[in-house]
């Protein structure tokens, strides 16, 4: 491993992009075949669903792991500069943190899961996808609330009076 590791820090930066832009590409369609063909495997709807979600995680984990132990020799000078844009990244995308945060709050907590049915105000619908931004839903009941007032035109009630 040692062996491994002292030719993967002695390669010319050239050489180590273009490593890790074929190695990323490997890793992407191993991890998109699998995504394909294990889920088929699993009988229930929900248990194809979790499988599938995990082999994409693990395919990114996975891309990640390997461009670190790549670069390693070059992140271990810059960890510095690594920790300060860390953390005005952290500050600028504050909402998207709290959106990840929220995709494992929601997918270890077991608030919803896909094929529930929720409502939020006054929007309705049946949970289809759960991401790490957002939770996609398929409106169901009140969803058209217009009138038609000419052939081709709606109008909201509160328009008409």
């Amino acid at each position: 491993m040692n062996d491994l590791l002292r030719r993967a820090v002695s390669l010319s930066p050239f050489v180590k992009c273009v490593a890790a832009a074929v190695g990323a590409l490997i890793i992407y369609a191993a991890f998109r075949v699998l995504e394909q063909t294990l889920p088929r495997r699993f009988g229930r709807a929900d248990a194809r669903y979790k499988v599938r979600k995990f082999i994409v995680f693990s395919g990114y984990l996975s891309i990640l792991l390997f461009l670190a132990f790549l670069f390693e020799d070059r992140l271990s000078r810059l960890s510095f500069a690594l920790g300060v844009v860390g953390a005005g990244v952290a500050v600028a995308l504050q909402d998207v943190l709290a959106s990840f945060a929220g995709a494992f709050s929601i997918g270890f907590s077991k608030l919803y899961a896909v094929g529930d049915r929720v409502q939020i105000g006054r929007t309705r619908g049946d949970v289809i996808d759960i991401g790490l931004l957002r939770t996609t839903l398929l409106e169901t009941g009140n969803w058209v609330s217009g009138t038609c007032t000419t052939a081709g035109s709606f109008a909201s009630p509160t328009a008409l009076s």
